[in-house]
């Protein structure tokens, strides 16, 4: 597939994507209000920010295997967290 990477994924509905960032990862995703929910529930507020100029959410990176799995969880899109 043209352009595909593997840190991507865009479904005929859902797309994930966690990329490095300065001090962190950035999660540009499809909104989904129970991923919202459990993202604040189950990280702290001092590792998420919310960016919105961009709307996607900023996490440390001791939580990028936690951000994949509610990817999957909720929006049903495999991504691979990136080497920081």
């Amino acid at each position: 597939m043209s352009g595909y990477s593997s840190r991507y994924h865009r479904s005929s509905l859902n797309y994930a994507q966690l990329t490095p960032t300065r001090g962190g990862l950035a999660l540009d995703c499809t909104y989904d209000s129970g991923l919202v929910a459990d993202l604040k529930a189950r990280i702290p507020a001092d590792g998420r920010r919310w960016d919105p100029a961009r709307k996607r959410w900023l996490v440390a990176p001791q939580y990028a295997d936690l951000v994949a799995g509610l990817c999957a969880t909720y929006l049903g899109v495999q991504i691979v967290v990136p080497k920081i």
